[in-house]
């Protein structure tokens, strides 16, 4: 016999392969706890036993000794058993619904060194007890395999791991092949198998049209045949999606965010077309005779369970003064960035509001990651993500983890992961964050229940003020029957206050099961009476400065800029930015949130000193100033920009170091200067006719000029009109000189960069092999 099959009830199994072969008989021993439970032998390498099983939440261990006919111990192994199943559209352990909460590490650009030197084991420990306590309950090895020593932590700890290879990529001209090293993973996969904490082999990242290659189909062989007990990826991220050389498909869904425009993106299947089906048929077509013209699109449904591939990796400014002293204190090397972006803060002028600038990128990207979990939650074909990634690399700048690199949790981050990385949630659907006074709106409650055991839940819904926490109202909902497994709509809410004062809210949703409180999540909403529509009397409402501008500025003359889409950016004299509400993907785009200073005008509008939701429409599609040639300048309300290099620069176009003209920019929305002898107010928010549709927005319009008519308006900050034509005139220069990857976070159309559009950006995709 080479291998030893142990059994337990409820299809339970684990296969496990014998370097030496035993002829005839084997005699065994299972212990638990050091005592052992259980003996005999075996002469077909069986053992069958009531063994419990393991899961991420109870993960059981058994030690297993195995000695041939002559008393020669051949196996002494620690491990356990557990069934994983998927099964249509559902993952199953032991039986149970399974909902993937996982993470991302393994390669360098997604991986954290030991910098606290700390023995193997207890660095290992150290990473997974800091993600369970998050809620996540797998890893994902892009590309890479794991260490034996984080396998057995994540067997005594309970973590699952999907273990993945590198294929080797070959280019004839632009045609991209790959190739993979069969005897390399069947060697691994014996080995590594044995672990009940390997939930799945995968052969590569991001393979497309993987259900078509012949090399795929005896790789996937090779890998059912070396470990029946463990699932299949062929590739993950891409592939046809009828494909049958995998057990549940990761798929890219798209860099878009979750809200606006985009909302449905975790609810439509879009994201199959792009390697469509591996029966070759055209998921869109036209056609066109003498009397018609038609147009098709199919919409793809998988029939296997399908988790999102590399979620969430949104970025916040780094706090590069707890890096210097966590470094300082692990007796580590500093990583060369942290002096960088120091040193490019303090040139950009931003050093006194840095700690401010930091907490504002860090909220924004709380709110939308807690916005981006509901949504992928509230799907009804995904059963779990991976995410881009858990722990910040100290090899790179972009901070894009829940944790730093020291595996220590950010505190802004915590409580939504521990909200919505649980098997049972309840989401509010909230599909506009900003309402008016007495108009009722509906808001949906979804339930996303993978739990094995809760039946019925009782609600607490309440509603309060945020300043002050007066409460609206708070009511109990008894008994709702959630036994069902999956995602589905539990209940509607038509909810109309009556008010006269802008002011926030927060809505507090609890969720109690025989007795325990099982779930809690809050969100935020702006309510806005009425705007007065009033018209600009004494101040010119302008959309460009030019020459007449800043003549009727230097005799005194009031000006109030306000952004109008159909003048370029260019001819504005002003250097804007195009705007998103979007976070920062990685090293994409330029959002990560702002302050909101005290201010005559912004404190009309409820704010908590950061950019929030109540600025979504404001911001989304608009545009923003780039202020670092104004350093006496300090804007109402100042956006900030991100402080990582973009990849191409340094991958394709040779530039290794920061860019100052294009990073850590400071952003203006709202900002006032004395120019001459007369005044300018400058607005850059969306004030489109359809967005002023919104109450937040006709609010903020009406307040603005209100503010623009009054005395209060009175720039403190003074330039001359000379200087600030100089200025004006060199802006034309600066408008959209963005870099590569700024540039498809700003168009918002594609799913992903294809490869027309890098060649539209001049980027040589052949040049990336690795």
């Amino acid at each position: 016999m080479n291998r030893i099959i142990l059994n337990g009830k409820n299809a339970l199994s684990k296969t496990i392969f014998l370097k030496d072969d035993i002829q005839g008989n084997a005699s065994f021993s299972v212990e638990k706890d050091g005592k052992r439970i259980h003996k005999g032998s075996t002469d077909t390498g069986e053992i069958d036993f009531d063994f419990a099983p393991w899961s991420p939440s109870s993960p059981e261990l058994y030690r297993i000794r195995i000695s041939d006919g002559t008393g020669k111990e051949i196996l002494d192994i620690e491990t356990g058993l557990r069934s994983i199943k998927a099964e249509r559209n559902m993952l199953l352990l032991n039986g149970n619904p399974l909902y993937i909460r996982g993470y991302i590490r393994g390669i360098r650009a997604h991986e954290h060194e030991n910098v606290e030197k700390l023995p193997e084991n207890a660095y290992h420990r150290k990473n997974i007890n800091a993600a369970k306590a998050l809620g996540f309950n797998l890893v994902r090895w892009h590309s890479s395999i794991p260490s034996e020593s984080f396998l057995d932590e994540s067997d005594k700890l309970g973590i699952f791991n999907q273990i993945e290879f590198a294929p080797k990529y070959t280019f004839k001209g632009k045609e991209k092949n790959f190739t993979l090293d069969l005897n390399h993973i069947t060697e691994t996969v014996k080995k590594l198998g044995k672990h009940p904490s390997a939930f799945s082999f995968c052969l590569g990242n991001e393979i497309h049209k993987s259900g078509g290659s012949d090399l795929v189909l005896r790789a996937v062989k090779a890998i059912r045949e070396a470990c029946p007990d463990v699932l299949v990826l062929d590739s993950c991220g891409w592939g046809e999606f009828d494909r049958n050389t995998n057990d549940y498909i990761s798929q890219h869904i798209a860099y878009f965010f979750p809200f606006g425009r985009h909302i449905d993106m975790f609810k439509n299947t879009d994201c199959f077309n792009i390697d469509g089906s591996i029966k070759g048929a055209p998921v869109k077509e036209e056609l066109k005779g003498n009397a018609f013209a038609l147009k098709t699109r199919r919409h793809l449904q998988p029939s296997k369970p399908v988790i999102a591939h590399e979620a969430f990796h949104y970025i916040s400014l780094p706090d590069t003064k707890s890096l210097r002293s966590k470094f300082r204190k692990a007796g580590s090397e500093l990583p060369w960035w942290v002096e960088e972006i120091e040193k490019l803060r303090d040139s950009k002028g931003l050093s006194a509001d840095w700690e401010k600038l930091v907490r504002a990128s860090e909220h924004f990207k709380k709110v939308c990651l807690k916005e981006a979990a509901e949504r992928l939650r509230m799907s009804p074909w995904l059963h779990g993500y991976q995410m881009l990634q858990l722990s910040d690399t100290n090899i790179y700048e972009n901070p894009n983890g829940l944790l730093d690199c020291f595996d220590e949790p950010k505190k802004a981050f915590a409580s939504v992961m521990s909200s919505y990385n649980k098997d049972f949630v309840i989401i509010p659907e909230l599909s506009k964050k900003c309402f008016a006074y007495g108009k009722p709106f509906e808001l949906k409650l979804y339930a996303s229940n993978f739990s094995e055991n809760i039946e019925y839940v009782d609600l607490l819904i309440s509603l309060r003020e945020k300043r002050g926490g007066k409460e609206v109202f708070s009511r109990s909902f008894k008994d709702f029957y959630v036994a069902q497994k999956g995602v589905y709509q539990l209940m509607t809410l038509d909810l109309m206050l009556k008010g006269s004062k802008s002011s926030a809210f927060e809505m507090i949703i609890k969720a109690k099961s025989t007795g325990k409180n099982i779930f809690e999540t809050s969100s935020s909403l702006w309510f806005f009476p009425a705007a007065e529509r009033i018209k600009s009397k004494k101040t010119g409402i302008i959309n460009a400065i030019d020459k007449k501008v800043i003549d009727g500025l230097e005799k005194g003359k009031s000006f109030l800029f306000i952004r109008d889409p159909a003048v370029p950016l260019a001819k504005t004299g002003l250097p804007l930015v195009k705007d998103h509400f979007k976070p920062v993907i990685w090293d994409r785009g330029s959002q990560m949130g702002g302050l909101v200073r005290q201010h005559s005008l912004c404190d009309k509008f409820p704010h908590d000193n950061v950019i929030d939701f109540q600025f979504y429409n404001l911001i989304e599609n608009g545009a923003k100033v780039n202020l670092d040639g104004l350093p006496g300048i300090t804007p109402a309300i100042q956006g900030t920009d991100k402080a990582a290099r973009d990849r191409m620069d340094g991958l394709i176009f040779g530039k290794k170091n920061f860019i100052p003209e294009y990073t850590l920019r400071r952003f203006g929305y709202l900002f006032e200067i004395s120019v001459g002898k007369g005044k300018l107010l400058v607005c850059t928010f969306n004030f489109s006719e359809e967005n002023m549709e919104n109450p937040d927005v006709s609010f903020f319009y009406s307040s603005l000029l209100k503010y623009a008519e009054s005395a209060a308006f009175k720039p403190s900050a003074k330039l001359s009109a000379a200087d600030f034509k100089t200025w004006s005139d060199s802006s034309r220069k600066k408008v959209e000189k963005e870099p590569v990857m700024n540039i498809y976070w700003e168009e918002d159309k594609d799913p992903v960069e294809n490869v027309l559009w890098w060649e539209t950006v001049g980027v040589d995709i052949t040049k990336l092999k690795e």
